[in-house]
């Protein structure tokens, strides 16, 4: 499958079915998903300026008895000819206000399953809050990595830990075993000297 965005090609998905998109500007987009004997998912996107990973599911639709028009093959989005066109919807997750297309299952940054459907106009406020020159919304870092998020987020997206809670007295773990280092035989830990040559393990 190939993902575009305006008609720009942005890479492949492969077998995990997934394919980050890196440099995009903040704002509505027109995503379309390509793959050879189906047809297109094409949709309205949003782009945030925040940064955080957003999540977008692709359904391909049989190609039987379709004959919708894309831009990328002489529509339009706005096209009065063939099939209508019609953009999914926005939902904002009831917990943490993570907007998505209308159909998702549950919210990628907490995992609630409860949404509500965002106005046109509550979103258009949305994305222009969310430009450059808006007011910055605060940020919290990581207490292991330093990564900065927006506030809000619960979990670090790179080390997996809570964010915002109080600090974690976060150690590396124990070892599990210790390993000769002349002949690379591994014991237990505690086990002071190797039993195959004899020398010292802490040396």
């Amino acid at each position: 499958s190939e993902v575009y965005v305006d008609d720009e090609r942005h890479g492949s998905v492969g077998r995990s079915g997934r394919v980050v998109l890196r440099a995009i500007v903040p704002g509505q987009h027109v995503l379309r998903v390509s793959r050879t004997g189906e047809v297109d998912d094409e949709r309205i996107i949003e782009v945030r300026a925040d940064g955080i990973e957003q999540i977008i599911q692709a359904q391909f639709k049989s190609a039987a008895g379709s004959e919708h028009l894309s831009p990328s093959r002489g529509g339009s989005l706005d096209s009065r000819t063939g099939s209508a066109v019609s953009a999914p919807h926005v939902v904002a997750c009831t917990q943490c206000g993570s907007r998505f297309a209308e159909g998702i299952k549950f919210c990628g940054r907490c995992g609630n399953r409860s949404f509500e459907r965002v106005g046109t106009s509550e979103l258009k406020q949305a994305v222009i809050a969310s430009l450059p020159g808006s007011v910055v919304a605060a940020t919290v870092p990581c207490p292991r990595c330093h990564t900065q998020y927006p506030a809000g987020i619960r979990f670090c997206g790179k080390c997996g830990i809570p964010i915002g809670a109080a600090s974690l007295d976060w150690r590396p773990p124990r070892s599990v075993e210790v390993v000769c280092k002349s002949c690379g035989t591994s014991y237990a830990p505690g086990t002071k000297f190797c039993g195959r040559c004899g020398k010292p393990l802490n040396a």
